[in-house]
Order: C-alpha cells, then sequence, then structure tokens
C-alpha cells in the first residue's frame, strides 16, 4: 500500500493529537502511515523509511518534551526515532509539515545538523478548542497530498469527459 502521509510524534506527548488527526485524515480517504496501527511484522525501520520515501506529506507532530533526545547530546541518535524519521523525511525533501503542541512556541536551539533544516517548515497554528479550523487549515493550505473526496472529483471528471467524448465520435 503505498501513503499519502506520514505521522511521526513522541509517544509520551503526542501521541492523542497524532491519533486524532491520523483518524480524520483516514476517514477523509488519505493514505495514512501511522505505527501503531499499520506497522506489522518485518523491519520496522525499512518500514519506516520505505513508508517515508512513500508519502508527499511528513506532519510532525510537536510536544514540549519532543526534541529532548535530539538535542541531549550523551543521547544515541540511531534510538531517537523521531530524530531518524525526521532526518530521514527532509533527506527525501518531503514536505514536512510541524504542529507545535500546546506551550511550544519553536523549534529548540541546537538541533543536530541532520535535522536543522526543519526549522525552516511552517504549519498550522495548532488550537485543541478550535481543532476543526486546525484541520481544515492542515487539510486545505498545507497537504500536497488529496484525500478521497478529491480523487472521486478527478475521476469524476474524467469520467464526464470520457463519456462527452465518446458521444462527438458516436
Amino acid at each position: 500500500m503505498k501513503y499519502d502521509i506520514f505521522i511521526s510524534y513522541r509517544r509520551e506527548g503526542g501521541y492523542d493529537t497524532a491519533k486524532h488527526i491520523n483518524d480524520l485524515l483516514v476517514r477523509d480517504g488519505y493514505r495514512v502511515s501511522f505505527d501503531i496501527d499499520t506497522l506489522r511484522n518485518g523491519d520496522f525501520d525499512e518500514q519506516l523509511f520505505k513508508r517515508i520515501e512513500e508519502c508527499k506529506d511528513f506532519i510532525l507532530v510537536i510536544d514540549k518534551h519532543a526534541f529532548d533526545r535530539t538535542i541531549d547530546p550523551t543521547f544515541d541518535p540511531q534510538k531517537d526515532w523521531l530524530r531518524c524519521e525526521l532526518a530521514h523525511a527532509l533527506k527525501h525533501k518531503k514536505n514536512i509539515i510541524p504542529v507545535f503542541l500546546s506551550g511550544v512556541e519553536g523549534f529548540p536551539e541546537g538541533l543536530p545538523y541532520d535535522v536543522v533544516g526543519v526549522i525552516y517548515k511552517n504549519g498550522p497554528e495548532y488550537n485543541k478548542y478550535y481543532f476543526n479550523d486546525f484541520y481544515k487549515q492542515l487539510c486545505s493550505r498545507f497537504l500536497k497530498s488529496h484525500g478521497r473526496r478529491y480523487r472521486l472529483t478527478i475521476l469524476g471528471v474524467c469520467l464526464i469527459a470520457l463519456i462527452g467524448f465518446a458521444g462527438l465520435l458516436i
């Protein structure tokens, strides 16, 4: 299965928001890679990287402790999965959409070389009280992928054009 969107987050602090975004995107026809729901057997690191390469969009859910491991020089970078995923998305020039949760004003100082490029990325303003507005902005202004409604609209237009073209030939 090819994915449109990859969601990256820290389990502690970002899971609830990431899961909510995932559920709405899936409802709206996007093909979303959400590790807990979609990863099965096999080498999960290879699966994660392959999914990032397949997708157009990479949503990064950032809570106030999301980058603690990343900026800690004593923490093994190979065990920091948020960092590994983000570095891979940057390397493959994915459309990275940061979602800053409550209490997060921006990216921390001292991000390592492999992820520092994220500071130039922009995302919708997150507000848990106005989540619907946030979600509409995410889909309409920031995602490059299209959900089921868009694909069905394009399919319908093509079908109408094909029928019209066939009518001209008769």
